[in-house]
């Protein structure tokens, strides 16, 4: 499951549309350690985007990274890979209802019934 906020301190861009998290990882992995990669996208539908964020461990790692990787060919797009200043932060896509709301079915409705109980003296 991913986090609420998936953080990054390498930016990569132009990055082909079939590429998933996995790919992203395993692009950076001679590098150093991916702590995380993460692709952005659509907070609404959940369709990937063609940027993403890795987290790449130690700092030396990340340099190394961004001079070797920016402006390599992947799948036929040049990708732009920049290190950030502060670690940022890509927003969870929202889940989606696994059914949508008008198949949803009704909410029930409860009545309740109050009687009083005959005192014994």
């Amino acid at each position: 499951m991913r986090k609420t906020k998936l953080k990054g301190n390498v930016f990569v861009g132009n990055l082909p549309e079939n590429f998933t998290d996995g790919r992203l990882a395993e692009l950076f992995d001679p590098y150093g350690i991916v702590v995380g990669a993460y692709l952005a996208r659509d907070v609404n539908t959940g369709e990937l985007q063609n940027y993403g964020l890795v987290d790449l461990a130690p700092k030396k790692a990340v340099q190394t990274a961004v001079q070797q990787l920016n402006g390599a060919l992947v799948d036929g797009n040049r990708i732009e890979v920049r290190a950030t200043e502060v670690a940022i932060a890509l927003p969870k896509p929202r889940a989606r209802s696994p059914i949508p709301i008008s198949r949803q079915a009704p909410k029930r409705v409860f009545q309740v019934e109050y009687r009083s109980i005959a005192r014994r003296i």
